[in-house]
């Protein structure tokens, strides 16, 4: 069970976590892919502080983390400020 703000779901049905498989809806942008970011990593944060997360799905989770990460970071301009879509 992944408990995110006030979005409850599946605990790693397919990995990484989306808001496809959160909230059954297909989201772009920015603020998807952060909300993606954050689900992923509180999960993994939930996982190691209950015992149950082995070092495959932490890699695994990990990696595609950096991958999003990117993506957020790809749309953040010099003064700091993010773009909802790419220009």
């Amino acid at each position: 069970m992944t408990l995110s703000g006030d979005v409850i779901g599946p605990m790693f049905p397919e990995i990484p976590l989306t808001t496809k498989t959160m909230l059954r809806r297909e989201m772009k942008g920015t603020e998807a892919k952060v909300f993606e970011l954050a689900a992923n990593i509180w999960t993994l944060h939930y996982l190691r502080l209950t015992n149950q997360l082995g070092w495959e799905t932490a890699r695994e989770v990990l990696e595609e983390a950096n991958t999003l990460f990117g993506q957020v970071m790809k749309r953040c301009d010099k003064e700091g400020r993010f773009k909802n879509w790419d220009n």
